[in-house]
């Protein structure tokens, strides 16, 4: 039996195309991939989880601490005033007075960190103006929180580095209406800032650190997913090669494991899928390979895609001989064209064409008709020189005949004589 022909065999075979084997080789190189990106994505997110920490973290302990020290201050700065009203109970709140009863209590509250001024209800300093190397006309908004404090308004007021502004009246006991006001400019507690300077370096330390584990978790998951999603790329690209009898790894019942367990059963099933074309592809080489008649497809280019054994008379370097290409071409145009005689090669040809619009491509199918009509030919031949070569016995057979009818046949000589 005739081997079946290669060109019948490129319609079912799965290629295994210079393009797939590249990607292939690609994704086998990549060193990393999904993996660098999964933890760049949770280094980034820790980064930004400890970013927002620290600064929300920031804001409520310095927060926190400022309205402490303002507390304090404030607290301070009422028990001066406490102080102050005291020694001044009953008598005109003016500096004389003041000299004598309050200075030296306001003498005892002053630090570095703790200055207070005094001032009678016509804004007039009683006590020194400049206090710890601040004179009070250098502070902002002082003149605005002695005004508001006179009219009974305690006044407290953040400033910039790290201090605050409390303005409290002054209503010495024995009076019913504000004398003066005391002003105070109150520095943030040394201890504060030193414990909130150390709390912030180890905030960063501990954003830092968050980031590393965080970088390091990422790197760990990213690669236990990446490994999983690997295998599929790589059992991806042994079927896209046409090796359907590796299994797919199936591990897992997450998303990935289902993934995995659908590719398997798409290698089954194209493996299946193939027998089948296989088996179909040896019947058709077969069938096509005992047939006598020439079966080729010829592409719109002129290529000849697929043909039988009994067509290679009639292909040239993979292109049909020359007579052939004009009933393609009409074939194309028309969707059909047939002929009973085509003289080719010395021989006789039928033939019969087919538009393959899905394939781009023309089926051709020719029958040598030569033998046939020789045959054809002959026996008309034989008819003719039979009938002529019986034409004149059958002449004197149908001369004796006529002459027995007419009386002959009474006569036993002449009817010996004739029947002889």
């Amino acid at each position: 039996m005739a081997k079946p022909n290669p060109r019948l065999r490129r319609r079912f075979e799965i290629p295994a195309s210079a393009e797939s084997e590249a990607r292939a080789r690609e994704a086998t190189a990549r060193p990393f991939g999904v993996r660098l990106w999964l933890a760049l994505m949770f280094a980034a997110i820790g980064s930004l989880t400890g970013l927002t920490v620290y600064f929300f973290v920031q804001g409520s302990s310095e927060g926190a601490a400022d309205g402490q020290a303002l507390a304090q201050a404030q607290a301070r700065t009422v028990q001066l005033r406490t102080d102050i009203e005291r020694a001044t109970a009953g008598r005109a709140f003016n500096a004389a007075r003041f000299r004598k009863r309050a200075k030296q209590p306001l003498a005892r509250t002053l630090t570095d960190a703790y200055r207070a001024w005094v001032f009678d209800n016509d804004r007039v300093l009683f006590s020194a103006a400049r206090v710890a190397g601040v004179d009070i006309a250098d502070i902002p908004q002082a003149d605005a929180a002695v005004r508001a404090a006179l009219d009974g308004e305690q006044v407290s007021r953040e400033l910039a580095d790290n201090r605050n502004l409390i303005a409290l009246p002054i209503s010495p006991i024995g009076t019913t209406r504000n004398e003066g006001a005391v002003v105070a400019l109150v520095d943030r507690p040394q201890e504060v800032a030193e414990a909130l300077a150390a709390l912030r370096r180890e905030r960063l330390t501990a954003i830092g650190i968050a980031m590393i584990v965080a970088a390091v978790f990422g790197f760990t998951v990213a690669s236990l997913i990446t490994s999983r999603v690997k295998k599929l790329a790589a059992a991806a690209a042994e079927i896209s090669v046409g090796h359907l009898d590796t299994p797919v790894s199936t591990g897992g019942r997450d998303e990935i494991g289902d993934l995995a367990r659908s590719f398997d059963s798409m290698r089954l099933s194209l493996r299946e899928t193939f027998t089948q074309l296989s088996s179909e592809r040896d019947r058709l080489s077969k069938i096509l390979a005992s047939l006598v008649e020439a079966v080729m497809v010829i592409g719109h280019d002129g290529d000849v895609r697929f043909s039988n054994p009994a067509a290679e008379s009639l292909i040239v370097d993979a292109r049909p001989i020359a007579p052939l290409m004009p009933w393609a071409r009409r074939a194309t145009r028309d969707g059909s064209a047939e002929s009973s005689q085509i003289d080719m090669q010395g021989r006789v040809y039928s033939l019969q064409a087919r538009n393959l619009p899905a394939e781009e491509a023309v089926l051709i199918a020719v029958r040598d008709r030569t033998e046939e009509l020789r045959r054809e030919i002959a026996e008309r031949e034989f008819v003719s020189n039979a009938a002529h070569e019986l034409r004149n016995p059958i002449a004197g057979i149908s001369g004796a005949i006529e002459v027995l009818r007419a009386g002959a046949k009474d006569d036993p000589e002449a009817r010996d004589h004739f029947l002889a």
